[in-house]
């Protein structure tokens, strides 16, 4: 039942936020940390806990969504606008190796606040990791993980 609440919410989310990703996302208005419009600075800040999602949030998921095998780790993103427009919705790109998951709506993000170039915003992003990895083990693999962000451009009118 709370599953079908969860999903009913998603879609209601998704089908007010998808017409406007796609119009701000034409004729390839996009910033990202590929094109260098976006600077992102991740770090690690510690094995996630209940209360971290006690707090508002975005995030797509919750903490008992949680996979078999893997555990919950928060990380801090230092997020800079580097683009010469508003930039909103930003995500960050799928990503899974043997030890590191992550996916779009992992990021704790308020996806309706455009940035304006020079703007910085700290947010967090929540990854599931390997549960047999140690603390120094989760710090070592994130160096080598693919943190790909973007975000589309948005009139301020």
């Amino acid at each position: 039942m709370n599953i079908r609440k969860n999903i009913k919410s998603v879609s209601i989310v998704f089908l007010v936020i998808i017409p406007i990703v796609l119009t701000g996302c034409r004729n390839n208005n996009i910033a990202s940390t590929k094109n260098g419009l976006l600077e992102v600075e991740v770090n690690y800040s510690g094995i996630a806990t209940r209360k971290d999602f006690e707090k508002y949030n975005c995030l797509e998921f919750s903490f008992d969504d949680t996979p078999e095998g893997y555990k919950l780790v928060k990380l801090n993103c230092k997020i800079k606008c580097l683009a010469d427009f508003s930039v909103a919705h930003i995500n960050i790109n799928d990503y899974k190796n043997d030890d590191i998951y992550f996916f779009d709506g992992c990021l704790d993000y308020e996806p309706t606040a455009p940035m304006h170039k020079g703007e910085v915003e700290y947010d967090d992003l929540y990854i599931y990791v390997n549960e047999q990895l140690n603390e120094n083990e989760i710090k070592k693999r994130l160096k080598s993980a693919d943190f790909e962000f973007s975000g589309c451009r948005v009139d301020d009118e």
